[in-house]
């Protein structure tokens, strides 16, 4: 078993996910504390703790010498982790005590079949309050789920509350650091070997605010210009990784049609990037060649027009929608 924490920027929080590390049941484990290049005292805290640390676990520390966003420091852990089961937490979550010994219990009762495990989470504010909200993954995810399904819908479990196999790594490309979020990728490339395998019960106190707050509960402005298009960008870079491993392992694509499923996605997702990063003048022109992509459905085309070659109209109906509790 290998239990690693990811971190950027948590000096304050670092401490508390390393508590919930070595809180659990299941003994002994591999703990690697990894930072990202932070520009604040993250390694240093991390430094301490690794050496006043005495118990069961082999506690390992990793600095990257540059940033590697998640994508690639996702990949880089995953080289570091001698563990057939990597559980992930990031550097501002808490494990419950408990998490590593039912996910594993979880893994052994499915023969070790399945490539990555998840589960609920329950929320905490910024300041560790309990919000008293369980968070459950998409119902799409809560079974079995067949690759297809996976890349049409774009669904993806709770980062927060993954466990993954080294298969997951050693049988496709790298992750490319491009990738701002690994939750799309890794449940896709589960699904074409072992399976996802899900856990109904909140083994992590997730921490939201910030990169997890809601776009849309965001000003309409921010959700058409700032987040929304994060999240848009989240969903291409995921895409493109999932195509360069359709294409290393093309006898993985059983059904022959998944090449053609994640590059209609690829371009459902990108229109509204067009679209906002040219100028007015510009974005009918664009707009027009979205109206006419065959590869995007009707009703996409529409919307994304709508959205950005009026603005203001967007605006006013998605505070409509607000007012009657539709969002």
């Amino acid at each position: 078993m290998s239990f690693v924490i990811l971190a950027y920027n948590q000096e304050d929080l670092i401490a508390e996910s390393f508590a919930g590390a070595i809180s659990q049941t299941y003994s002994p484990m591999e703990i690697i504390l990894s930072d990202d290049c932070s520009p604040d005292d993250t390694f240093a805290r991390m430094q301490d703790l690794a050496a006043n640390y005495r118990g069961p676990h082999r506690v390992r520390l990793n600095r990257n010498a540059e940033n590697l966003h998640i994508g690639g420091h996702v990949q880089k852990v995953a080289g570091l982790s001698n563990g057939d089961l990597i559980v992930v937490n990031a550097g501002d979550d808490i494990s419950e005590p408990d998490r590593v010994e039912g996910l594993v219990a979880a893994w052994l009762s499915e023969d070790r079949k399945p490539d990555l495990l998840h589960s609920d989470v329950s929320k905490i504010a910024m300041d560790g309050t309990p919000l008293g909200m369980i968070a459950k993954p998409a119902p799409l995810m809560r079974s079995s789920v067949r690759p297809a399904a996976l890349a049409m819908a774009g669904e993806s479990v709770i980062g927060a509350s993954q466990a993954w196999t080294k298969r997951l790594f050693d049988s496709f490309p790298a992750l490319s650091s491009e990738i701002t979020s690994e939750d799309l990728v890794l449940p896709f490339r589960a699904a074409l070997l072992g399976g996802n395998h899900y856990v109904a019960k909140p083994f992590v106190r997730h921490r939201v605010g910030g990169i997890s707050a809601d776009f849309l509960s965001d000003s309409a402005h921010n959700a058409l210009w700032g987040s929304g298009l994060k999240v848009r960008r989240w969903f291409c870079s995921s895409l493109e990784q999932m195509l360069r491993d359709i294409d290393a392992r093309p006898d993985l694509d059983r059904d022959g049609t998944l090449r053609t499923t994640l590059t209609a996605q690829l371009a459902r997702h990108q229109a509204p990037l067009d679209l906002a990063k040219v100028s007015w003048p510009a974005r009918w022109a664009v707009a027009g060649r979205l109206l006419r992509n065959a590869e995007i459905s009707r009703a996409d085309r529409l919307r994304y027009s709508f959205m950005y070659l009026a603005p203001t109209l967007w605006s006013l109906q998605l505070g409509v929608k607000r007012r009657l509790g539709r969002l």
